[in-house]
Protein backbone atom coordinates (compact mmCIF):
# COMPACT_ATOMS: atom_id res chain seq x y z
CA UNK A 1 0.00 0.00 0.00
CA UNK A 2 3.11 2.21 -0.25
CA UNK A 3 3.54 3.19 3.58
CA UNK A 4 6.47 0.60 4.47
CA UNK A 5 8.85 3.22 4.67
CA UNK A 6 6.74 4.53 7.58
CA UNK A 7 5.34 1.87 8.87
CA UNK A 8 6.52 0.28 12.75
CA UNK A 9 5.58 -3.20 12.63
CA UNK A 10 5.40 -4.77 16.13
CA UNK A 11 5.08 -8.76 16.53
CA UNK A 12 4.93 -9.88 20.08
CA UNK A 13 2.29 -12.38 22.27
CA UNK A 14 0.91 -13.20 25.62
CA UNK A 15 2.37 -14.98 28.29
CA UNK A 16 4.20 -18.21 28.30
CA UNK A 17 2.21 -21.35 26.93
CA UNK A 18 0.03 -23.75 29.07
CA UNK A 19 2.26 -25.60 30.05
CA UNK A 20 3.52 -26.32 34.22
CA UNK A 21 6.16 -23.51 34.64
CA UNK A 22 5.00 -21.22 31.99
CA UNK A 23 1.80 -20.01 31.52
CA UNK A 24 0.57 -17.63 34.34
CA UNK A 25 4.05 -18.00 35.75
CA UNK A 26 6.84 -15.03 36.74
CA UNK A 27 9.54 -17.93 35.76
CA UNK A 28 11.17 -17.43 32.93
CA UNK A 29 8.72 -19.73 30.51
CA UNK A 30 5.66 -17.57 31.50
CA UNK A 31 7.09 -14.20 30.69
CA UNK A 32 9.96 -14.34 27.82
CA UNK A 33 7.89 -13.73 24.84
CA UNK A 34 8.60 -12.98 21.57
CA UNK A 35 9.35 -9.66 20.25
CA UNK A 36 10.41 -8.83 16.78
CA UNK A 37 10.08 -4.84 15.64
CA UNK A 38 10.82 -3.73 11.89
CA UNK A 39 10.94 -0.34 9.98
CA UNK A 40 13.35 0.06 7.23
CA UNK A 41 14.96 3.27 8.91
CA UNK A 42 16.47 0.57 11.78
CA UNK A 43 18.51 -2.04 12.09
CA UNK A 44 17.28 -5.34 10.37
CA UNK A 45 18.54 -8.55 10.76
CA UNK A 46 19.59 -8.07 14.60
CA UNK A 47 18.89 -9.33 17.71
CA UNK A 48 19.74 -8.07 20.96
CA UNK A 49 20.89 -8.67 24.37
CA UNK A 50 19.26 -5.62 25.85
CA UNK A 51 16.41 -6.41 28.84
CA UNK A 52 13.22 -4.78 27.28
CA UNK A 53 9.27 -5.22 28.15
CA UNK A 54 5.86 -5.07 26.91
CA UNK A 55 5.81 -2.05 28.53
CA UNK A 56 8.24 -0.52 26.42
CA UNK A 57 5.71 -0.99 23.28
CA UNK A 58 3.57 2.32 23.47
CA UNK A 59 6.60 4.97 25.04
CA UNK A 60 8.24 3.26 21.66
CA UNK A 61 5.22 3.85 19.83
CA UNK A 62 4.81 7.08 20.95
CA UNK A 63 7.94 8.46 20.59
CA UNK A 64 7.95 7.27 16.91
CA UNK A 65 5.65 9.47 15.83
CA UNK A 66 6.73 12.30 18.01
CA UNK A 67 4.14 12.34 20.54
CA UNK A 68 4.18 13.41 23.97
CA UNK A 69 3.57 10.86 26.57
CA UNK A 70 -0.41 12.65 28.16
CA UNK A 71 -0.37 14.22 31.30
CA UNK A 72 -3.23 12.88 33.54
CA UNK A 73 -4.19 11.12 36.95
CA UNK A 74 -5.85 8.28 38.66
CA UNK A 75 -7.36 8.35 42.05
CA UNK A 76 -5.73 11.98 42.34
CA UNK A 77 -2.23 10.63 41.53
CA UNK A 78 -0.03 11.72 38.30
CA UNK A 79 0.56 8.66 36.16
CA UNK A 80 4.18 8.19 34.95
CA UNK A 81 5.32 5.23 32.54
CA UNK A 82 7.80 2.91 33.84
CA UNK A 83 8.86 1.57 30.42
CA UNK A 84 10.83 3.47 28.02
CA UNK A 85 11.20 3.61 24.37
CA UNK A 86 13.15 1.33 22.28
CA UNK A 87 14.01 3.51 19.14
CA UNK A 88 17.78 3.58 21.02
CA UNK A 89 17.78 -0.04 20.51
CA UNK A 90 16.39 -0.27 17.23
CA UNK A 91 18.60 2.29 16.14
CA UNK A 92 21.97 -0.11 17.78
CA UNK A 93 21.04 -3.23 18.84
CA UNK A 94 24.37 -3.05 21.45
CA UNK A 95 22.57 -0.06 23.18
CA UNK A 96 20.32 -0.80 26.51
CA UNK A 97 17.35 1.21 27.85
CA UNK A 98 16.93 -0.82 31.37
CA UNK A 99 18.92 -1.89 34.15
CA UNK A 100 15.93 -3.74 35.51
CA UNK A 101 12.61 -5.16 34.10
CA UNK A 102 9.30 -6.13 36.15
CA UNK A 103 6.50 -8.41 35.08
CA UNK A 104 3.08 -9.31 37.14
CA UNK A 105 0.78 -12.13 36.76
CA UNK A 106 -2.84 -11.16 38.95
CA UNK A 107 -5.69 -14.17 37.59
CA UNK A 108 -6.96 -16.11 34.68
CA UNK A 109 -10.37 -16.45 36.24
CA UNK A 110 -11.04 -15.45 39.85
CA UNK A 111 -11.09 -18.60 41.41
CA UNK A 112 -7.16 -19.07 40.33
CA UNK A 113 -6.42 -15.88 41.78
CA UNK A 114 -2.65 -15.71 42.93
CA UNK A 115 -0.75 -12.63 41.94
CA UNK A 116 2.62 -12.53 41.43
CA UNK A 117 5.21 -9.48 41.34
CA UNK A 118 9.06 -9.86 39.72
CA UNK A 119 12.08 -8.10 39.36
CA UNK A 120 15.01 -8.76 37.36
CA UNK A 121 18.08 -7.64 35.94
CA UNK A 122 20.83 -9.49 33.94
CA UNK A 123 21.95 -11.41 36.75
CA UNK A 124 18.86 -12.22 39.23
CA UNK A 125 15.53 -12.76 39.55
CA UNK A 126 13.08 -11.60 42.59
CA UNK A 127 9.65 -12.56 42.17
CA UNK A 128 7.13 -11.98 45.19
CA UNK A 129 4.49 -14.16 45.64
CA UNK A 130 1.26 -12.82 47.52
CA UNK A 131 -0.06 -16.46 47.94
CA UNK A 132 1.33 -19.78 48.92
CA UNK A 133 -0.76 -22.13 47.28
CA UNK A 134 -0.33 -21.97 43.34
CA UNK A 135 -3.57 -22.88 41.73
CA UNK A 136 -3.41 -25.04 38.29
CA UNK A 137 -5.91 -23.78 36.04
CA UNK A 138 -8.15 -25.81 33.91
CA UNK A 139 -6.13 -25.37 30.96
CA UNK A 140 -2.70 -26.10 32.26
CA UNK A 141 -4.16 -29.15 34.14
CA UNK A 142 -5.57 -31.25 31.30
CA UNK A 143 -2.77 -31.20 29.63
CA UNK A 144 -0.95 -34.42 29.51
CA UNK A 145 2.10 -32.52 30.23
CA UNK A 146 1.24 -32.00 33.69
CA UNK A 147 -1.51 -35.05 34.36
CA UNK A 148 1.57 -37.00 33.86
CA UNK A 149 3.65 -35.26 35.85
CA UNK A 150 0.75 -35.35 38.46
CA UNK A 151 0.56 -39.06 38.00
CA UNK A 152 4.07 -40.08 38.10
CA UNK A 153 4.41 -37.46 41.69
CA UNK A 154 1.57 -39.60 43.15
CA UNK A 155 3.52 -42.79 42.34
CA UNK A 156 6.77 -41.69 43.88
CA UNK A 157 8.21 -41.57 40.32
CA UNK A 158 10.71 -39.74 38.57
CA UNK A 159 9.09 -37.11 36.53
CA UNK A 160 11.91 -35.79 34.35
CA UNK A 161 11.28 -32.31 34.95
CA UNK A 162 13.70 -29.93 36.80
CA UNK A 163 11.14 -28.90 39.84
CA UNK A 164 9.33 -30.76 42.17
CA UNK A 165 5.43 -30.34 42.13
CA UNK A 166 5.09 -30.14 45.38
CA UNK A 167 7.06 -26.59 45.56
CA UNK A 168 5.45 -25.54 42.78
CA UNK A 169 2.22 -25.85 44.17
CA UNK A 170 3.53 -24.37 47.50
CA UNK A 171 5.72 -21.24 46.97
CA UNK A 172 7.59 -19.04 49.27
CA UNK A 173 6.94 -15.41 49.58
CA UNK A 174 10.11 -14.58 47.55
CA UNK A 175 12.26 -16.48 45.20
CA UNK A 176 15.37 -15.51 44.55
CA UNK A 177 17.37 -17.17 41.14
CA UNK A 178 20.74 -16.57 40.50
CA UNK A 179 21.88 -16.74 36.70
CA UNK A 180 25.30 -17.00 36.26
CA UNK A 181 24.81 -20.93 37.44
CA UNK A 182 20.51 -21.34 37.52
CA UNK A 183 19.25 -20.56 34.21
CA UNK A 184 16.44 -22.70 35.09
CA UNK A 185 15.27 -20.90 37.96
CA UNK A 186 15.76 -23.87 39.67
CA UNK A 187 17.57 -23.26 43.35
CA UNK A 188 15.49 -20.49 45.68
CA UNK A 189 18.44 -18.50 47.11
CA UNK A 190 16.61 -15.95 48.59
CA UNK A 191 17.17 -17.23 52.56
CA UNK A 192 20.90 -17.58 52.24
CA UNK A 193 22.95 -15.39 53.99
CA UNK A 194 25.30 -14.63 51.16
CA UNK A 195 22.40 -13.33 48.76
CA UNK A 196 21.14 -10.82 51.92
CA UNK A 197 22.31 -7.52 49.73
CA UNK A 198 21.16 -8.71 46.55
CA UNK A 199 18.02 -9.58 48.51
CA UNK A 200 17.21 -6.10 50.08
CA UNK A 201 17.84 -4.29 46.68
CA UNK A 202 15.60 -6.14 44.80
CA UNK A 203 13.20 -6.00 46.79
CA UNK A 204 13.11 -2.38 47.78
CA UNK A 205 12.95 -1.81 43.63
CA UNK A 206 10.54 -3.77 43.16
CA UNK A 207 8.33 -2.33 46.08
CA UNK A 208 9.00 1.34 44.37
CA UNK A 209 8.15 0.29 41.29
CA UNK A 210 4.47 -0.96 43.25
CA UNK A 211 4.42 2.05 44.43
CA UNK A 212 4.74 4.41 41.33
CA UNK A 213 2.73 2.20 39.57
CA UNK A 214 -0.30 1.82 42.42
CA UNK A 215 -0.15 -1.79 42.46
CA UNK A 216 -2.82 -2.92 45.10
CA UNK A 217 -0.55 -5.97 45.85
CA UNK A 218 2.24 -4.67 47.86
CA UNK A 219 1.04 -6.15 51.26
CA UNK A 220 2.88 -9.45 52.40
CA UNK A 221 1.40 -12.95 52.40
CA UNK A 222 -1.16 -13.13 54.98
CA UNK A 223 -2.48 -9.40 54.16
CA UNK A 224 -4.95 -7.29 52.33
CA UNK A 225 -4.67 -3.75 51.36
CA UNK A 226 -7.42 -1.43 53.01
CA UNK A 227 -6.88 2.64 53.09
CA UNK A 228 -3.40 2.29 52.06
CA UNK A 229 -2.80 0.17 54.86
CA UNK A 230 -1.37 -3.66 54.87
CA UNK A 231 -3.82 -5.44 57.11
CA UNK A 232 -3.13 -9.13 58.29
CA UNK A 233 -6.27 -11.06 57.81
CA UNK A 234 -4.89 -14.25 59.25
Amino acid sequence: MGHIQDTLVIYTSTGGVAFPGAQYNAYEGGVAIPLIVSNPGYSQGKNTAALVSALDLTPTILDYFGVTFPTYQIFGRTVTPTGKSLIPVLTDPTKTVHDFVFSTQDLREIQDNFPIRAIRNASYKLIRNTQKSFPITSDVYNTPTFQYILNQTRKGASTGWWRQLTNYLTREQFELFDYSYDPYEIDNVAYEPKYSAVLTELQARLSNWQNVTFDPWICDQGQVLLDNQCLSYL
